[in-house]
Protein backbone atom coordinates (compact mmCIF):
# COMPACT_ATOMS: atom_id res chain seq x y z
CA UNK A 1 0.00 0.00 0.00
CA UNK A 2 1.39 3.63 -1.00
CA UNK A 3 0.77 6.57 0.86
CA UNK A 4 -0.04 9.79 -1.56
CA UNK A 5 2.22 12.74 -0.67
CA UNK A 6 -0.03 15.85 -1.05
CA UNK A 7 1.31 18.91 -2.64
CA UNK A 8 2.31 21.90 -0.17
CA UNK A 9 1.86 25.08 -1.80
CA UNK A 10 3.16 28.46 -1.11
CA UNK A 11 0.06 30.96 -0.29
CA UNK A 12 -0.31 33.31 -3.25
CA UNK A 13 -0.94 37.03 -1.60
CA UNK A 14 -2.66 37.99 -4.94
CA UNK A 15 -5.81 36.54 -7.11
CA UNK A 16 -4.26 35.58 -10.36
CA UNK A 17 -5.94 37.33 -13.68
CA UNK A 18 -6.77 33.99 -15.84
CA UNK A 19 -6.71 35.77 -19.55
CA UNK A 20 -6.81 34.55 -22.98
CA UNK A 21 -4.04 35.85 -25.32
CA UNK A 22 -5.05 37.06 -28.98
CA UNK A 23 -2.77 39.86 -29.96
CA UNK A 24 0.84 39.78 -31.48
CA UNK A 25 1.69 42.18 -28.00
CA UNK A 26 0.39 38.95 -25.78
CA UNK A 27 2.18 36.09 -27.90
CA UNK A 28 5.20 38.06 -27.43
CA UNK A 29 4.56 37.43 -23.39
CA UNK A 30 4.27 33.77 -24.06
CA UNK A 31 6.92 33.65 -25.93
CA UNK A 32 9.17 35.69 -23.63
CA UNK A 33 7.54 33.84 -20.68
CA UNK A 34 8.12 30.17 -22.23
CA UNK A 35 12.10 31.32 -22.96
CA UNK A 36 12.44 32.22 -18.89
CA UNK A 37 11.45 29.20 -17.94
CA UNK A 38 13.76 27.23 -20.17
CA UNK A 39 16.57 29.51 -19.29
CA UNK A 40 15.77 27.77 -15.71
CA UNK A 41 16.27 24.90 -16.47
CA UNK A 42 19.09 22.11 -17.17
CA UNK A 43 20.06 20.98 -20.69
CA UNK A 44 18.40 17.61 -20.36
CA UNK A 45 15.34 19.60 -18.93
CA UNK A 46 15.18 21.81 -22.20
CA UNK A 47 12.98 19.27 -24.15
CA UNK A 48 10.44 19.21 -21.47
CA UNK A 49 9.39 22.71 -23.16
CA UNK A 50 10.11 23.00 -26.04
CA UNK A 51 10.70 26.96 -27.65
CA UNK A 52 7.70 28.56 -29.38
CA UNK A 53 7.27 32.32 -31.76
CA UNK A 54 4.75 34.59 -32.22
CA UNK A 55 4.19 33.21 -35.95
CA UNK A 56 3.66 30.12 -33.95
CA UNK A 57 0.97 31.34 -31.18
CA UNK A 58 -0.57 33.15 -34.34
CA UNK A 59 -1.49 30.14 -36.04
CA UNK A 60 -2.55 28.15 -33.27
CA UNK A 61 -5.01 31.60 -32.63
CA UNK A 62 -5.83 31.41 -36.05
CA UNK A 63 -7.02 27.83 -36.07
CA UNK A 64 -9.58 27.88 -33.46
CA UNK A 65 -6.99 27.00 -30.54
CA UNK A 66 -6.41 29.00 -27.29
CA UNK A 67 -3.23 30.61 -25.63
CA UNK A 68 -5.19 30.89 -21.62
CA UNK A 69 -2.58 32.70 -19.01
CA UNK A 70 -2.59 33.31 -15.58
CA UNK A 71 -1.32 37.15 -14.78
CA UNK A 72 0.16 38.97 -11.88
CA UNK A 73 -1.79 42.01 -10.30
CA UNK A 74 1.29 44.18 -12.25
CA UNK A 75 -0.13 42.76 -15.47
CA UNK A 76 2.75 40.26 -16.43
CA UNK A 77 2.04 36.70 -17.59
CA UNK A 78 3.02 33.93 -15.00
CA UNK A 79 1.88 31.12 -16.44
CA UNK A 80 0.32 29.37 -19.57
CA UNK A 81 -0.98 26.55 -21.32
CA UNK A 82 -1.63 26.19 -25.53
CA UNK A 83 -5.15 24.27 -26.00
CA UNK A 84 -5.35 22.83 -29.56
CA UNK A 85 -8.34 20.98 -30.70
CA UNK A 86 -8.19 17.80 -32.71
CA UNK A 87 -10.35 16.52 -35.08
CA UNK A 88 -8.90 12.65 -34.70
CA UNK A 89 -6.57 11.24 -32.31
CA UNK A 90 -4.08 10.52 -35.27
CA UNK A 91 -3.53 14.25 -35.65
CA UNK A 92 -1.64 13.96 -31.94
CA UNK A 93 1.97 14.01 -32.47
CA UNK A 94 3.39 10.49 -32.07
CA UNK A 95 -0.59 8.66 -31.98
CA UNK A 96 1.04 5.53 -34.06
CA UNK A 97 -0.04 2.41 -32.41
CA UNK A 98 -1.00 3.87 -29.11
CA UNK A 99 -3.06 1.13 -27.21
CA UNK A 100 -5.92 3.27 -25.95
CA UNK A 101 -7.02 3.48 -29.75
CA UNK A 102 -9.85 1.47 -29.28
CA UNK A 103 -11.86 3.01 -26.34
CA UNK A 104 -11.21 6.58 -27.56
CA UNK A 105 -11.43 6.23 -31.18
CA UNK A 106 -14.74 8.16 -31.30
CA UNK A 107 -14.11 10.91 -28.29
CA UNK A 108 -13.11 14.25 -29.65
CA UNK A 109 -10.06 15.13 -27.96
CA UNK A 110 -8.34 18.67 -27.19
CA UNK A 111 -4.24 18.56 -26.49
CA UNK A 112 -2.59 20.66 -23.93
CA UNK A 113 0.83 21.64 -24.71
CA UNK A 114 3.57 24.02 -22.75
CA UNK A 115 2.14 24.17 -19.91
CA UNK A 116 4.50 26.30 -17.83
CA UNK A 117 4.97 28.69 -14.73
CA UNK A 118 7.53 31.18 -14.29
CA UNK A 119 10.28 30.37 -11.88
CA UNK A 120 9.66 33.18 -9.15
CA UNK A 121 5.92 31.64 -9.06
CA UNK A 122 6.18 27.70 -8.46
CA UNK A 123 4.55 25.53 -6.12
CA UNK A 124 1.39 28.16 -5.92
CA UNK A 125 -1.01 26.05 -7.78
CA UNK A 126 -1.06 28.19 -10.55
CA UNK A 127 -0.64 24.68 -13.47
CA UNK A 128 -3.94 23.55 -11.55
CA UNK A 129 -5.67 26.91 -12.20
CA UNK A 130 -4.65 26.31 -15.76
CA UNK A 131 -5.78 22.65 -16.08
CA UNK A 132 -9.33 23.88 -14.77
CA UNK A 133 -9.25 26.84 -16.98
CA UNK A 134 -8.43 24.48 -20.21
CA UNK A 135 -11.22 21.68 -19.10
CA UNK A 136 -13.80 24.85 -18.87
CA UNK A 137 -12.45 25.85 -22.72
CA UNK A 138 -12.75 22.70 -23.86
CA UNK A 139 -16.48 21.94 -22.58
CA UNK A 140 -17.45 24.97 -24.36
CA UNK A 141 -16.26 23.46 -27.31
CA UNK A 142 -17.46 20.22 -27.01
CA UNK A 143 -14.42 17.95 -26.59
CA UNK A 144 -14.76 15.41 -24.45
CA UNK A 145 -11.28 14.57 -23.25
CA UNK A 146 -7.85 16.40 -22.73
CA UNK A 147 -5.01 14.68 -23.18
CA UNK A 148 -0.98 15.72 -22.49
CA UNK A 149 2.27 14.74 -23.76
CA UNK A 150 5.07 14.38 -20.55
CA UNK A 151 8.30 13.75 -20.88
CA UNK A 152 9.34 11.20 -17.83
CA UNK A 153 11.49 12.85 -16.13
CA UNK A 154 8.77 16.17 -15.67
CA UNK A 155 8.06 15.06 -12.16
CA UNK A 156 6.74 18.66 -12.09
CA UNK A 157 4.22 18.11 -14.53
CA UNK A 158 3.22 14.79 -14.21
CA UNK A 159 2.41 15.55 -10.18
CA UNK A 160 0.28 18.58 -11.69
CA UNK A 161 -1.71 16.03 -13.95
CA UNK A 162 -2.18 13.74 -11.29
CA UNK A 163 -3.68 16.03 -8.54
CA UNK A 164 -6.35 17.00 -11.42
CA UNK A 165 -7.45 13.50 -12.10
CA UNK A 166 -5.61 12.79 -15.56
CA UNK A 167 -5.01 8.88 -15.47
CA UNK A 168 -1.66 7.69 -17.09
CA UNK A 169 -2.96 6.49 -20.70
CA UNK A 170 0.02 5.12 -22.43
CA UNK A 171 4.13 5.46 -22.92
CA UNK A 172 6.38 5.89 -25.67
CA UNK A 173 9.66 6.79 -27.50
CA UNK A 174 9.72 10.25 -29.30
CA UNK A 175 10.83 9.72 -32.76
CA UNK A 176 12.96 12.25 -33.62
CA UNK A 177 15.25 13.08 -29.82
CA UNK A 178 14.46 9.75 -27.93
CA UNK A 179 13.23 10.41 -25.26
CA UNK A 180 10.31 8.89 -23.17
CA UNK A 181 7.16 10.36 -22.61
CA UNK A 182 3.73 9.01 -21.07
CA UNK A 183 0.28 10.39 -22.65
CA UNK A 184 -1.83 11.26 -19.83
CA UNK A 185 -5.45 12.63 -20.15
CA UNK A 186 -8.87 13.04 -18.40
CA UNK A 187 -12.45 12.74 -20.12
CA UNK A 188 -15.37 16.10 -19.23
CA UNK A 189 -18.40 16.78 -19.98
CA UNK A 190 -18.96 18.82 -22.97
CA UNK A 191 -21.45 21.36 -22.23
CA UNK A 192 -24.91 21.12 -23.63
CA UNK A 193 -26.51 23.55 -25.80
CA UNK A 194 -29.41 25.67 -23.65
CA UNK A 195 -32.08 25.37 -25.94
CA UNK A 196 -34.72 28.45 -25.28
CA UNK A 197 -38.40 27.69 -26.53
CA UNK A 198 -40.32 30.69 -27.42
CA UNK A 199 -42.66 29.56 -24.21
CA UNK A 200 -39.75 29.99 -22.17
CA UNK A 201 -38.95 33.37 -23.82
CA UNK A 202 -42.48 34.71 -23.20
CA UNK A 203 -42.24 33.15 -19.12
CA UNK A 204 -38.87 34.85 -18.59
CA UNK A 205 -39.95 38.16 -19.85
CA UNK A 206 -40.07 41.03 -17.46
CA UNK A 207 -43.66 42.33 -16.61
CA UNK A 208 -44.15 46.12 -16.39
Amino acid sequence: MTTQTLKQFVDLNFDPIPVHLNSASEFQDAVDLIDTVRASLTEEQKVYLLPKTVDFMTKMHRAGNVILGLRNIQGQLISLTIVRKMEHWTDIPNFEGLPFIEFIYNQAPCLLQSVCTHPDYRSMGLADRLLRMAEDWCQTKERNRLVARVVVGNKGSLSAFARNDYDTLSSGIDKEDGYKFVYVGKSVSPRPYLVVTEQDAENRAPTL
